[in-house]
């Protein structure tokens, strides 16, 4: 993972006051240092007030340079926060033709009388006869950005005046909202996309970094020469459509980033390309994993809880957010992991520190056969969700 280095700048106010006592001496003979002298008093409040802060702001600088020279000359952005969407289905109170507009504003409920504001992405016609849109069909997007709007589900309750609409339901749960980027992340980031200069997305590590620049985008794998259209994803022999690239992308959830995003993706490439490259952006294939264990606690540690550890810790390994990451220090990188090894599996219970050691630990696709074995996955860009884990028989 490449990171951001700072410069070593180390500054000790104490330690230039000795070398100035030092010269002091040296230059005057018979000047002994006094702490209630003027000239000692000068050169105190000098360092003091003067020389250190200047060496504290001299270690900011070089931060500060590189983030206006990533901003401005190589047009690396800060990534703004994004706000998070939801379907939603629309029912009518009769069956005359209506207009749901852009921007209509939506409240959707938190918790007591608090609430998170959505607007409707796009307008939706409502034809005569029909007393309710198609389910998930009306879009809605948060209006403040940022994770507090995450989550959210139930139902929605327009703002605007709107005699016509009878109730609004949510499909399922709000989710994409971002925050904005950190300067320490964008740094990071901006040292990582700097490797590509000039910016040209030439190999799969290339369109990797490039990919991870577009809001939306947390995690990218690039598969090399594989075409969605021609091509098997289960079966790499087939990739081998020249200058072509396919990009797995998901958000920070681990889900499918959304059309728009993987639109936004494929123009930046191709904006970018050299001549003749063809790139596609694909969501990742899910299998659910489901996993029985046994285990035994360390002296001292209670068995039930260390076998909810254990549950917990095998769960978060299957997070199609973590599965496949390379580095914990690095969580948008992605590793093209094609089967859930057992063995990854009894090392995750191993390093626990309540754990002494396991017994029995079986693994399948979820609704199939548990076995001791390895878990051999689908599709191109594979990831896993956890399925059902419990301690058995």
């Amino acid at each position: 993972m490449t990171t951001f280095v700072e410069l070593p700048v180390e500054f000790d106010g104490a330690t230039l006051k000795e070398r100035i006592y030092a010269g002091m001496e040296e230059r005057f003979p018979g000047w002994k240092r006094n702490p209630n002298s003027p000239e000692s008093a000068i050169i105190d409040e000098l360092v003091d007030r003067l020389c250190v802060p200047l060496g504290q702001l001299t270690a900011d600088v070089a931060a500060e340079l590189f983030y206006k020279y990533g901003e401005k000359i190589v047009q690396v952005q800060p990534i703004a926060a994004t706000p998070a969407t939801v379907k939603s289905t629309w029912v009518i109170v009769d069956a005359d033709a209506y207009e749901i507009k852009a921007g209509t504003q939506v409240l959707v409920a938190t918790s007591g009388n608090t609430g998170e504001g959505f607007r409707v992405v796009n307008a939706v016609e409502v034809p005569a006869g029909s007393t309710e849109t198609a389910a998930g069909e009306v879009l809605l997007e948060a209006i403040e950005p940022g994770t507090a709007a995450n989550d959210l589900s139930g139902e929605g309750k327009p703002e605007d005046t709107l005699n016509f609409v009878a109730s609004i339901a949510l499909v399922g749960e709000s989710s994409g909202g971002e925050e904005a980027e950190d300067v320490t992340t964008y740094l990071n980031r901006l040292a990582e996309t700097m490797e590509t200069l000039a910016p040209r997305p030439i190999i799969p590590r290339d369109v990797e970094i490039l990919a991870r620049n577009v809001p939306g985008v947390f995690r990218a794998l690039a598969l090399d020469l594989f075409d969605p259209e021609t091509d098997d994803p289960d079966d790499p022999e087939t990739w081998t459509s020249e200058r072509t690239v396919s990009i797995a992308t998901c958000d920070a959830a681990g889900e499918p980033c959304s059309v728009p995003v993987k639109e936004a993706l494929v123009a930046d490439l191709e904006a970018k390309r050299e001549a003749n490259f063809r790139f596609f952006a694909i969501d990742p294939s899910y299998t659910i994993i489901a996993i029985q264990f046994q285990i035994v606690a360390r002296d001292g540690f209670d068995q039930a809880t260390e076998e909810g550890n254990a549950a917990a810790a095998l769960e978060g390994f299957l997070e199609p957010i973590a599965f496949g990451m390379p580095d914990p220090e690095d969580p948008r990188g992605w590793n093209h992991e094609i089967i859930v090894r057992h063995q990854d599996l009894v090392t995750v219970l191993n390093n626990l520190p309540g754990v002494d050691h396991y017994t029995e630990l079986k693994v399948g696709k979820e609704g199939g056969a548990l076995e001791e074995k390895d878990v051999p996955l689908e599709g191109a860009a594979p990831l896993t969700k956890p399925g059902k884990i419990e301690v058995g028989p």
